[in-house]
């Protein structure tokens, strides 16, 4: 990995996915190493949320991996990317089928945003001169019930407390393979760690979001 890294001046390190035969914190910590002997002068690292306050267990490794790059002194940005509205794409399918959503959020917003938007931030962090050492990427603050009011077809929602969700979405007639990524994005949701948002996003891309109503349109295609 050091010698594909030698001569790089400026590296986008993006994050990889957890859950893999080599933990994503190893993975991490090799790619931090690698760039430090490679002699990379600057890092863009996609990270989470708030990562240095955020209580989820999704936060850890973009904590170790922070700390790390702080301990090599290689100048670095961290882009805590909120939440990608291409994570809610099956779920929201799904409730236009069924004609009603669950949400066990207790009304606790993410600030959801499209996946190509945080990508030409992360592009637009490595043209700079003096980018930020943190930037906090998002969209606006929105819950469940005010993202789905953007959506093609009217849907209910029906709010229920968290111990429950799995049950309503078996009732819902929700596919069993998206139960266990539903009680997952919003058990990060309904503990507000996707809460805080800021004007970080816009401001990198040098214009506005793409409205919700457009970009449901954009990941239901």
């Amino acid at each position: 990995m050091r010698a594909s890294l030698k001569g790089v001046d400026k590296l986008l390190f993006i994050s990889s996915q957890p859950g893999q035969a080599v933990s994503r914190s190893t993975q991490h910590l090799n790619v931090v190493r690698a760039a430090q002997e490679a002699g990379v002068k600057f890092i863009a690292y996609t990270s989470f949320p708030h990562a240095d306050t955020a209580t989820t267990p999704l936060a850890v490794d973009h904590q170790i991996t922070e700390k790390a790059l702080q301990a090599t002194h290689i100048p670095t940005s961290f882009l805590r990317n909120n939440w990608y509205l291409e994570n809610e794409t099956a779920t929201l399918k799904t409730a236009l089928e069924q004609k009603i959503f669950i949400d066990a959020t207790d009304g606790q917003p993410a600030g959801w945003a499209l996946e190509a938007e945080y990508a030409q931030a992360a592009a637009n962090v490595l043209t700079l001169t003096h980018p930020q050492p943190v930037y906090e990427l998002s969209g606006p603050a929105q819950t469940y019930p005010e993202l789905l009011g953007y959506m093609p077809a009217s849907i209910a929602v029906k709010s229920v407390a968290f111990p429950q969700l799995k049950v309503e979405l078996a009732a819902a007639k929700y596919p069993n393979d998206q139960v266990a990524a539903i009680t997952f994005n919003q058990q990060i949701i309904a503990d507000g760690q996707l809460s805080q948002t800021s004007n970080d996003l816009p401001k990198l891309l040098g214009h506005a979001l793409m409205n919700p109503h457009d970009a449901l349109q954009q990941v239901l295609k």
